[in-house]
C-alpha cells in the first residue's frame, strides 16, 4: 500500500511537471483517494483472519510464558512464534500483562461458562464430586494454561485486581455455592465453613498439580487414581454422614 501512494504521487508530478496532462497534481487528488479508499475496502482483513491472528498470539503468549520467566519473555518472542510482527502484537495488547491477564480471563471464562451449565444434578454430594473432577480435567486439558496459571498468576498482585480474578471469584462461587446447597438439605454438616472448604479444594489442587508438573514424565503417576482419592477425601470431609458417600 505504501509503495502504491507514493508510487502514484510520483508519476502524478510527472503528468504535471513533464508531460503537462494536468495543470498540476491537486487537480486529481480527490481521484487518487477514490481509488485509495476502494483498496482499503477491498483488502483489510477479513473479521476471522483478525480473530485467528488474536488467537495465534494468544496460544504463542502461553507457551512463551509457560516456558520462560515471564519477566524475560519479550514480545518480540510471543510475535515470532504467532508469526507475526511486532506491531501486530500492539494492535490487540498495551504489554506483556495485557497478554497474560487475557490469557487468564478467556480460558476460566471458558470453565466458568462450561461448569454453570453442565452440572444438572440434583444430589449435593454428587454434584460437588463432579465438580471437583470437572475441575481437574479442565485444567490438566491444557498444560500451558495450567503452568501459567499456577507460576504466572497466582501471585500476581495484578492478577488478583483484574477482571480475569472476577472471573475466576465466579468459578470459585460455585464450590461455595454446592456447599450451601448440601447444608440446606442436611447432606452436608451445617458446622462446614464453605470458604474454607473452597480454599482446602482449591490448595489441594494446586499442590497436586505443581508435583505432577515438576514430575513431568520422569515418574509414573496415576493422576486419574488420585484425583478419584482426593474427590473422596473432600466429599467425606463435608458429608453430614459420610457412611452414605455416594460414589461417582
Amino acid at each position: 500500500m505504501r509503495d502504491v501512494i507514493l508510487g502514484t504521487l510520483d508519476m502524478e508530478t510527472v503528468s504535471a511537471l513533464t508531460i503537462a496532462e494536468v495543470d498540476s497534481g491537486e487537480s486529481d487528488f480527490e481521484d487518487v483517494v477514490n481509488l485509495v479508499d476502494s483498496m482499503i475496502v477491498t483488502n483489510s482483513p477479513p473479521e476471522n483472519s483478525r480473530v485467528n491472528r488474536l488467537d495465534a498470539i494468544i496460544e504463542a503468549a502461553k507457551e512463551v510464558f509457560a516456558e520462560k520467566d515471564f519477566a524475560k519473555a519479550t514480545i518480540s518472542e510471543i510475535a515470532g512464534l504467532a508469526g507475526v510482527a511486532d506491531g501486530t502484537i500492539y494492535e490487540y495488547f498495551q504489554s506483556k500483562e495485557d497478554i497474560l491477564l487475557s490469557i487468564a480471563a478467556t480460558r476460566l471464562g471458558s470453565y466458568l461458562d462450561k461448569a454453570a451449565s453442565a452440572f444438572d444434578i440434583k444430589s449435593p454430594d454428587r454434584k460437588l464430586r463432579r465438580l471437583i473432577k470437572y475441575h481437574f480435567s479442565s485444567f490438566l486439558s491444557d498444560r500451558k494454561f495450567l503452568k501459567v496459571f499456577l507460576l504466572r498468576l497466582h501471585t500476581n498482585d495484578r492478577f488478583h485486581r483484574s477482571k480475569a480474578f472476577e472471573i475466576f471469584r465466579s468459578y470459585c462461587q460455585l464450590v461455595e455455592d454446592v456447599v450451601e446447597e448440601g447444608k440446606a438439605a442436611g447432606v452436608f454438616r451445617g458446622t462446614v465453613n464453605s470458604r474454607v472448604f473452597r480454599n482446602m479444594f482449591l490448595g489441594a489442587f494446586s499442590h497436586m498439580a505443581m508435583r505432577w508438573l515438576v514430575l513431568r514424565e520422569s515418574a509414573r503417576v496415576d493422576k486419574m487414581e488420585e484425583i478419584e482419592q482426593v474427590t473422596g477425601l473432600l466429599t467425606s470431609a463435608v458429608m453430614a454422614n459420610p457412611a452414605h458417600l455416594r460414589t461417582q
